[in-house]
Protein backbone atom coordinates (compact mmCIF):
# COMPACT_ATOMS: atom_id res chain seq x y z
CA UNK A 1 0.00 0.00 0.00
CA UNK A 2 1.33 3.40 -1.00
CA UNK A 3 1.84 5.99 1.74
CA UNK A 4 -0.09 9.14 0.78
CA UNK A 5 1.19 12.46 2.08
CA UNK A 6 -1.09 15.38 2.74
CA UNK A 7 0.08 18.87 1.97
CA UNK A 8 -0.47 21.52 4.63
CA UNK A 9 -0.99 24.98 3.21
CA UNK A 10 -0.36 27.85 5.60
CA UNK A 11 -2.02 30.54 3.53
CA UNK A 12 -5.38 31.25 5.09
CA UNK A 13 -7.43 31.23 8.26
CA UNK A 14 -10.99 30.69 9.47
CA UNK A 15 -13.10 33.60 10.72
CA UNK A 16 -16.66 34.98 10.57
CA UNK A 17 -18.20 37.29 7.99
CA UNK A 18 -21.50 38.64 6.78
CA UNK A 19 -22.93 36.49 3.97
CA UNK A 20 -26.19 36.20 2.07
CA UNK A 21 -28.37 33.43 0.70
CA UNK A 22 -26.58 33.65 -2.67
CA UNK A 23 -23.26 32.59 -1.03
CA UNK A 24 -21.79 36.08 -1.31
CA UNK A 25 -19.23 37.09 1.33
CA UNK A 26 -19.35 40.78 2.26
CA UNK A 27 -16.25 42.70 3.33
CA UNK A 28 -13.56 41.30 1.03
CA UNK A 29 -13.08 44.56 -0.85
CA UNK A 30 -12.18 47.39 1.52
CA UNK A 31 -13.56 50.16 -0.69
CA UNK A 32 -16.98 48.52 -1.09
CA UNK A 33 -19.50 50.75 0.70
CA UNK A 34 -23.11 49.77 1.08
CA UNK A 35 -25.31 52.55 2.44
CA UNK A 36 -28.68 50.84 2.47
CA UNK A 37 -29.10 47.08 2.91
CA UNK A 38 -32.13 45.64 1.15
CA UNK A 39 -33.25 42.66 3.17
CA UNK A 40 -36.73 42.36 1.72
CA UNK A 41 -35.52 39.85 -0.87
CA UNK A 42 -32.34 38.57 0.80
CA UNK A 43 -31.47 36.59 3.87
CA UNK A 44 -28.25 37.56 5.66
CA UNK A 45 -26.11 35.31 7.85
CA UNK A 46 -23.11 35.60 10.18
CA UNK A 47 -21.14 32.69 8.72
CA UNK A 48 -17.89 30.86 9.24
CA UNK A 49 -15.56 31.45 6.31
CA UNK A 50 -12.10 30.38 5.17
CA UNK A 51 -10.14 33.36 3.84
CA UNK A 52 -6.89 33.84 2.01
CA UNK A 53 -6.30 37.61 2.48
CA UNK A 54 -6.44 39.66 -0.68
CA UNK A 55 -7.42 36.61 -2.72
CA UNK A 56 -10.61 34.78 -1.75
CA UNK A 57 -13.14 33.89 0.92
CA UNK A 58 -15.22 30.72 0.93
CA UNK A 59 -18.17 29.92 3.19
CA UNK A 60 -17.39 26.87 5.28
CA UNK A 61 -20.60 26.85 7.28
CA UNK A 62 -23.62 29.09 6.89
CA UNK A 63 -24.12 30.71 10.25
CA UNK A 64 -26.82 32.41 12.21
CA UNK A 65 -29.72 33.80 10.21
CA UNK A 66 -29.97 37.51 10.99
CA UNK A 67 -33.72 37.88 11.48
CA UNK A 68 -35.12 41.43 11.30
CA UNK A 69 -31.64 42.97 11.31
CA UNK A 70 -31.69 46.73 10.84
CA UNK A 71 -29.59 48.59 8.29
CA UNK A 72 -27.44 49.84 11.17
CA UNK A 73 -26.82 46.30 12.46
CA UNK A 74 -25.99 45.00 8.98
CA UNK A 75 -23.62 47.93 8.42
CA UNK A 76 -21.86 47.17 11.71
CA UNK A 77 -21.49 43.49 10.76
CA UNK A 78 -20.18 44.56 7.34
CA UNK A 79 -17.51 46.67 9.07
CA UNK A 80 -16.60 43.74 11.33
CA UNK A 81 -16.39 41.49 8.26
CA UNK A 82 -13.91 43.89 6.66
CA UNK A 83 -11.75 43.67 9.79
CA UNK A 84 -12.02 39.87 9.96
CA UNK A 85 -11.17 39.41 6.28
CA UNK A 86 -8.18 41.76 6.14
CA UNK A 87 -4.59 40.70 6.68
Amino acid sequence: MQNKMKEILNRGYVTHALTDGDHKVFGMIKDCWINEWSHESKAFYWSEVYVEPGYMAKIIRRGTLLVNATNKELSQLHEQSKENLSE
